[in-house]
């Protein structure tokens, strides 16, 4: 063989490597959402553990101030983007420990290698809570 059909072959394993490990899957499952996601922020850190029931608790611990939590139910709403609903939910952004709202609709992204994601808090600064 070539050493050009050598390059392209390996070319060719390379993009599709990439492209596979670049890519988010389209829908996470039930049982990939399961577990604990955590971040740390400026402010402080907050977590957020999904039950296999479908309950789900979230934390937030300011370095000075009250911690918060909250209880509640959890699902998965499939579409072009997956998101997850908590109801209810602490809202929380980057420089912000937050406020209880009623309901959220977070962005979920599920990578191959990378695990679970979910976009949280200030959607515009790239917060984003990784799975344990």
């Amino acid at each position: 063989m070539s050493s050009v059909a050598k390059w392209i072959i390996v070319s060719v394993i390379a993009v599709c490597f990439c492209a596979w490990y670049l890519t988010p899957l389209r829908s996470p499952s039930h049982s990939q959402m399961v577990g604990e996601y955590r971040v740390e922020l400026p402010w402080g850190n907050a977590s957020l553990h999904l039950n296999a029931d479908q309950t789900f608790s979230e934390s937030v611990h300011p370095q000075t101030g009250e911690s918060h939590e909250v209880k509640g139910k959890w699902s998965i709403n499939e579409g072009g983007q997956s998101s997850l609903s908590l109801q209810p939910y602490w809202q929380f952004t980057q420089g912000d420990p937050g406020t209880r709202v009623e309901s959220a609709a977070l962005p979920v992204e599920s990578w191959w290698i990378r695990g679970v994601q979910i976009e949280f808090g200030d959607f515009d600064s790239g917060i984003k809570l990784r799975k344990q």
